[in-house]
């Protein structure tokens, strides 16, 4: 690697400093598909930073980013659900989604709990 170069994780933890969020947005997407862990790694800020991005886009950009944001979110969507459905929600795993994701999981985990809890 170059002097001066970031690796892909500094990259993803230093998002909001990123001058090109689409390739981040493309990067986020390809470790997704090829990831071995429950879940792939994402800055806490990564769906906020991307969608202040979009904000600045042309029509034509702003649907070709949508369009692999939306790529992205139906990955990890499953994925996460499947996480807070199992009461699997480690520290770890939690230092890998964005806050939104969070709070997703904390939101599907509570009512997952509720559920077997009036149905048992």
């Amino acid at each position: 690697m170059c002097k001066g170069q970031i690796t892909y994780g500094e990259a993803l933890t230093m998002t909001s400093t990123l001058l090109d969020i689409p390739i981040a947005l493309k990067q986020a997407l390809v470790k997704e598909r090829l990831t071995s862990e429950p879940i792939a790694t994402l800055a806490p800020d990564f769906y906020k930073v991307v969608k202040q991005h979009m904000s600045t886009l042309d029509d034509k950009a702003r649907q070709e980013m949508q369009s692999a944001l939306n790529s992205l979110i139906l990955m990890r969507q499953p994925r996460l659900l499947r996480l807070a459905d199992a009461n699997a929600l480690t520290d770890e795993l939690l230092s890998k989604m964005t806050t939104e994701e969070r709070l997703y999981c904390n939101i599907v985990s509570d009512a997952s709990k509720k559920f077997r809890e009036e149905v048992s």
